[in-house]
């Protein structure tokens, strides 16, 4: 009796062993997003996150190119908007467009100017000529680590989604020092990869293919410690690099400047793996507080409200910043800023510092003033005694 291997080997030996029929690629037929943060099926699951938000958004455009340049965030019934101030400001004419809603079911457009920016945090304050609108409610509570978030935009559906990757932290670098070398670690030590332009590293002399042997007299074994330390130091500080060159050993003295001082100094030494993803922000760093999330956002999708899965506003995304970093200021943070919006401009934090000292300052002023006065008496006190006695 033939087996049933045997068997079939007689019948159908084209089935068995022809090569099996190619099954259709379901990423050729409907792209990546599919199984990414902007797959369809997945971005309608997080509508009822972004309902509310959605509302308070708009999109910005330039009006002469009818090109999208930020999205927006209505902070005020007035008509007030925030939206991210590099990527507008410089704009002759600016429209801002918002979503369908049920008292505007068309979507409104409108013309939009630039009352107000507060650089910090490259925002900008929009208005335009329209009452009623809706402003959005910030959240009291920080997102957490691992929170689950989505960016709101003009459909019902949010642009993407993700989660808190690294809690607010302070990224101004404006009082840390800047050398303005790329290193790398080699046979020979710490390598001098390369040079900024007009950076205190230029003006000191260093070179490319110099080995750094100390700094400040310590030895520095890795690029994470150099950067850390250069950045222990304040702008203007005078560091002392101790550096072989062919085979001859030297001190080099170099006086720090500020980051910003260096003119595209971070494009120079940014990882190019950064760009990956897609074009950066330009401006994506400095900021004082800043919230870390993997949202995958384009620069023109900054500026509009970063929601948790209870909708509620957490923060304005403010920047594409790496290959799987955005960044956005906390809702606390913002609310701040907004003291004032109903002037029309910014509240600024700092004034109340300065405003404290300056205040402190003229408290002093008056016990000296007060101070003198008392000793001036002193002193004719004594040149009466002294002359009393030199009398007699």
């Amino acid at each position: 009796m033939k087996t049933l291997t045997t068997l079939l080997l007689a019948i159908t030996p084209a089935l068995l062993w022809a090569e099996p029929p190619r099954l259709p690629n379901p990423l050729e037929e409907i792209g990546v997003d599919k199984y990414g943060k902007r797959a369809a099926d997945a971005l309608r699951l997080y509508a009822p996150v972004v309902a509310e938000a959605r509302l308070s958004t708009a999109q910005v455009f330039s009006k002469e190119g009818n090109k999208r340049l930020a999205m927006a965030t209505v902070v005020s019934d007035q008509g007030y908007l925030i939206t991210k101030a590099s990527e507008v400001v410089g704009s002759k004419e600016l429209v801002v467009t918002l979503a369908k809603s049920p008292l505007a079911p068309g979507g409104l457009r409108m013309n939009a100017k630039v009352v107000d920016t507060y650089r910090p945090y490259d925002l900008a304050l929009l208005k335009v000529e329209v009452s009623g609108l809706r402003p959005v409610v910030f959240s009291k509570d920080e997102a957490v680590l691992g929170t689950f978030l989505a960016a709101t935009g003009l459909e019902d559906t949010p642009i993407t989604y993700g989660v808190v990757s690294v809690k607010t932290r302070n990224l101004d670098d404006a009082n840390k020092g800047f050398l303005g070398v790329g290193l790398k670690s080699s046979e020979a030590g710490l390598e001098i990869e390369s040079v900024s332009e007009r950076s205190a590293a230029f003006d000191a002399g260093l070179k490319a293919k110099d080995i750094v042997l100390k700094l400040n007299g310590t030895m520095v074994a890795s690029v994470e410690e150099f950067i850390r330390t250069v950045g222990s130091c304040k702008p203007t500080e005078k560091i002392q690099i101790r550096i072989k060159r062919a085979n001859e050993e030297k001190d080099i003295d170099a006086i720090l400047r500020r980051r910003g001082d260096v003119p595209d100094a971070m494009r120079r030494f940014e990882d190019p793996r950064n760009l990956m993803s897609g074009a950066l922000s330009e401006h994506r760093t400095g900021f004082p507080a800043a919230l870390q999330h993997d949202l995958f956002l384009k620069p023109f999708e900054c500026g509009g409200p970063l929601v948790n899965l209870d909708g509620h506003v957490v923060g304005i995304n403010i920047a594409h910043s790496g290959r799987t970093e955005s960044l956005a200021i906390p809702s606390a943070t913002v609310v701040t800023l907004l003291k004032d919006v109903g002037d029309g401009k910014f509240f600024h934090p700092e004034t109340e510092e300065l405003e404290k000292s300056k205040s402190n300052l003229e408290a002093e002023i008056k016990r000296l003033d007060a101070l003198e006065t008392r000793l001036k008496k002193d002193l004719e006190d004594i040149a009466k005694k002294l002359e009393g006695i030199i009398g007699k």
